[in-house]
């Protein structure tokens, strides 16, 4: 039951869903996103228990990106405003570069 965050870079090439929140089985904090190309996806829609990106079919290959952050690993994201951060420089670097 958590919010999707979803934001797309500045020049609408890449764009990225997450969720943060208490979403693993020992109830602490955990941050999901995954960075994709615009032009490969779709859809993005919700399943009953989850967020997915449909990908149009192609023969070639997708490009995407998956990270998480767990707030009890070593230099976690504590907050959703660490996550956010964090997932927007990602967004930036690949509005700028076009990889991570």
């Amino acid at each position: 039951n958590l919010e999707l965050i979803q934001k797309k870079s500045a020049n609408g090439k890449w764009g990225y869903i997450a969720t943060f929140g208490n979403q693993s089985m020992f109830d602490d904090g955990l941050g999901m996103a995954v960075f994709y190309e615009t032009s490969a996806v779709s859809e993005v829609k919700d399943g009953p228990f989850d967020h997915l990106i449909v990908f149009k079919p192609t023969t070639k290959a997708v490009t995407y990106y998956f990270t998480a952050s767990w707030e009890k690993e070593q230099d976690a994201l504590k907050t959703q405003e660490e996550f956010l951060n964090y997932l927007n420089s990602k967004l930036d670097q690949l509005n700028s570069k076009n990889n991570l």
